[in-house]
């Protein structure tokens, strides 16, 4: 899940740009032992980020309006400077870029002697 905070002097804000996919009003993606979250079934909120001021609101319940002035000022600040940093930061390069970087390699694991 990406998001990224901004803490000012009254308030802390979050902005979330993915996120889970709940079930309706609740707060979790499975019910019971057979039902699980998947890693993969994420949200795009790119678009439209989820902005939340984590004072007011700490548990994430309601998101700050998409049409409030607050919000279009506050994600502006974030999405700049989020823009800035990936300029800035490269991903590191793959480990698994071939089929022999994948395969266990019992060779170089540590061998230990069962007591």
């Amino acid at each position: 899940m990406m998001l990224v905070l901004v803490i000012t002097e009254e308030n802390v804000f979050k902005m979330h740009l993915a996120g889970h996919k709940w079930k309706p009003g609740s707060t979790q993606c499975g019910w019971g032992p057979n039902v699980y979250c998947s890693c993969h079934d994420v949200e795009d909120y790119s678009q439209e980020p989820r902005l939340y001021n984590l004072r007011l609101d700490p548990y994430e319940d309601s998101p700050i309006p998409v049409n409030s002035s607050k919000y279009n000022q506050i994600t502006g600040i974030m999405l700049q400077f989020l823009a800035e940093w990936q300029a800035r930061v490269s991903y590191p390069p793959s480990m698994l870029n071939s089929v022999s970087d994948t395969v266990l390699s019992p060779w170089i694991q540590p061998f230990r002697i069962p007591s």
